[in-house]
Formats: structure tokens, C-alpha cells, sequence
């Protein structure tokens, strides 16, 4: 054997001494389930800002999105219908004050020209969040939109 050869050899038995005695292990994927109750509490959680008196309508479950490691998203949707005098500028411009330190503000990648932020739920699992304010035959509609960390297909 050359030098190099044992040198080679001894460092990758290190590391494999180093994996074993970490317990490091391939990364697994929480449960979708698991993800898409944090994607919901997320988006409960901001849904709780609103007004008394609100209605939630929860669109229907598309299929998931594919990510890293043969996973999946879970995408949430809610529209949710403030009752009269809903100030929509409003409440995009206090709601990041009001989650407080489980969520930071993001980017949303463009200049909307209409109330909306994006989000991050650092408490959730880090689900990304979209929420916006538009008006749906003259009444006013907060759009929330998040999408899950990936997470394993579901069954």
C-alpha cells in the first residue's frame, strides 16, 4: 500500500468512527401530516389577528409539491372574509409586529400593488407565507397562502 493509499483508508474510517459514534444518519423527512399541521397552525395563528366575526373558507387540498429527497409540500390556502370596515392596508403594515419573533418578514420578489406580505413561521416549522388583501365582488378577502417544509410523500 502507498502512503497515500493509508491515508486515504485511516481518514475515511475516522469519519466513519465519527458518523457512528455521533449518531450522524441520513436526514429523514418529518410526516406530511406532521407538516401540514404546522402549515395550518401557521396560518391559524395569523388567521387569530383578524376581526371577531370573520369567515374562513378553506380551499380544497391540492397535490403536494416535490422537493429534495423525493419529498413532498403541503400547500395551504385560505380565504378568510373580514366583516365591514376592514382596513386591509392596515392590517398587512401591524401584522408583524402583532406574530412577533416566530415569524420574520420576507421578500416577496416583487412590488405588489395591493396590502401583502410574505413570512416566514420560524415556530412552524419554517412555512413560508403569502398573505395578501384584494376585494372579491366588493368584499374584502385576505388571501393566505403557505407552503410546508418538505416532508415525506404521504401515504
Amino acid at each position: 500500500m502507498t502512503r497515500r493509499f493509508r491515508a486515504l483508508a485511516a481518514c475515511t474510517a475516522g469519519l466513519a468512527l465519527l458518523y457512528a459514534t455521533t449518531g450522524c444518519t441520513v436526514t429523514r423527512l418529518p410526516s406530511y401530516d406532521a407538516v401540514r399541521a404546522e402549515t395550518e397552525a401557521a396560518i391559524q395563528r395569523i388567521a387569530d389577528e383578524l376581526p371577531a366575526g370573520t369567515r374562513f373558507s378553506q380551499r380544497p387540498e391540492g397535490s403536494p409539491y416535490g422537493c429534495d429527497n423525493g419529498g413532498v409540500m403541503y400547500t395551504g390556502h385560505w380565504d378568510i372574509y373580514p366583516g365591514p370596515g376592514f382596513d386591509g392596508s392596515r392590517f398587512i403594515e401591524t401584522l408583524p409586529d402583532r406574530l412577533g419573533d416566530d415569524f420574520t418578514v420576507e421578500d416577496l420578489g416583487f412590488e405588489p400593488s395591493f396590502p401583502a406580505l410574505g413570512l416566514i413561521a420560524h415556530a412552524y416549522g419554517n412555512t413560508g407565507i403569502n398573505v395578501s388583501v384584494g376585494s372579491k365582488d366588493g368584499t374584502d378577502v385576505v388571501d393566505i397562502t403557505a407552503l410546508s417544509r418538505c416532508a415525506q410523500p404521504p401515504e
